[in-house]
Formats: structure tokens, sequence, C-alpha cells
């Protein structure tokens, strides 16, 4: 037998539903440009990267710099894979391959962090232009980072990103700062980013500063 229909209950369950919709956040429109023109270049991956790496020990001295280039030689499952053609310090190679990976390279896109929800903090200059500042924080999942983001005002674009990242093993610290600006066809992606971490090996600690540079960016290929 069909329970009998009781408007009271019907009314308090649309009553309920309608107050969780109103207190749902909304999304600056600011925000919803910078990520609509980093979204736009998601199909896009760096074909040329050079690095610049420096290791530092614990009393900040020095212990030499590494000049990279890769360039892309081959894709799998529409990823691309990278081959060093050119590393000045050819006896750290093994180095050079396991120094701190980034995924703005391959994902554009992800240099902007959603987190919890951007908040709009404040206004500073950001290359002598106006910027609304956001701030995004994470304390669930695989990474636990706070981050502070500049936006062009006039245009929405994201002009710089710095991510701190905490909670990983042997690392005492990482930050990873992201600059902006056009590719040769027009697309906004990123145009550098600096990792910066200090981590503990074998019982010192060292610094591991790397500086990526994106040359150039071509599109990834379609997936069968």
């Amino acid at each position: 037998m069909r329970p009998p229909f009781r408007p009271w209950f019907f009314a308090l369950t649309l009553s309920v539903l309608s107050s969780h919709a109103a207190a749902a956040p909304t999304i600056d429109p600011l925000w919803q440009k910078a990520r609509q023109a980093l979204d736009a270049s998601k199909t896009l991956v760096a074909d040329e990267v050079g690095t610049d790496m420096e290791m530092m020990d614990g009393d900040g001295k020095s212990m030499g710099v590494m000049h990279i280039v890769e360039k892309i030689s081959d894709w799998k499952d529409a990823e691309p894979v990278r081959t060093i053609v050119s590393n000045d310090n050819p006896q750290y190679a093994a180095v050079a391959r396991t120094r701190f990976k980034i995924a703005v390279l391959d994902h554009p896109e992800e240099a902007l962090r959603d987190g919890a929800g951007p908040r709009r903090i404040g206004a500073e200059l950001c290359d002598g232009k106006p910027c609304a500042v956001f701030r995004v924080d994470s304390n669930s999942g695989e990474r636990i980072f706070s981050s502070k983001i500049w936006i062009d005002e006039a245009s929405g674009l994201p002009l710089r990103v710095v991510h701190d990242f905490s909670g990983m093993p042997m690392t005492k610290s990482l930050r990873e700062s992201i600059t902006f600006g056009r590719s040769r066809d027009g697309a906004w992606v990123p145009a550098s980013t600096v990792v910066d971490a200090t981590v503990h090996m074998l019982f010192q600690e060292l610094r591991v500063v790397s500086r990526y540079t994106f040359r150039s960016w071509v599109p990834r290929p379609a997936t069968v």
C-alpha cells in the first residue's frame, strides 16, 4: 500500500534543500575568469623546458648549478616523454632526472589549485598592474598547501601564483612560484616556475632550487 502523502514533510524537505542551496558559496567572477583562461590552455604541453638547478648544503653554501634543456621525444598515452638534450654537468645526469617534478609543464591548468575555495584577501600591484589577491588552502588529500594568487583586475588573467606545501615525507619546506605569459600562439600559460625545497637526505639537510623556463608549447595529441 502506498504511504500517505504528507504535504508538511514535502514542504520541509524543499525548505531544507533550498537553505543548503542558498548557503552554497559563490565563486568570485575574477577567479572564474582566471580559471577559464588556464582551462583554455589545458590541451597544451611544454615542448622545450630549460632548468637551472642549484643545490646548497645546510649552511647555505652552493654545491653547484646544473643547466639542463629537455625536449619532447615521444608520447605515451597522450602524455609527453622528454629527453635531456643538453646538460652542462653530465656526471650528475641521474640527479637531473630525479629532481622535483612539477605538473604545469604538462597541465598548465593545474597552476591554479582550487582547494577548499578561493578567498579574495586584498589588493596589490604585480608587474605594475593592480591585482586582486586570493588565498586558497587545502588541508586534505595527498598534498596540504596554502596558496597566494595575484589576478589582474583589468583582464582577469593570473599573473603570479605561490604554493606552499607541507606534510611531505623528508621535506622540511616546499614552495612553488609560478609566473605567467603569452605563448607564441597567444595562449595564457605558465612562463616560468621556481621550486624551492629543503629536504633531509642521508642525515643532512639540503636546499634544492630549480628554475624552470617553458620556451615553447605544443598541442597534446588526440587519443584514439
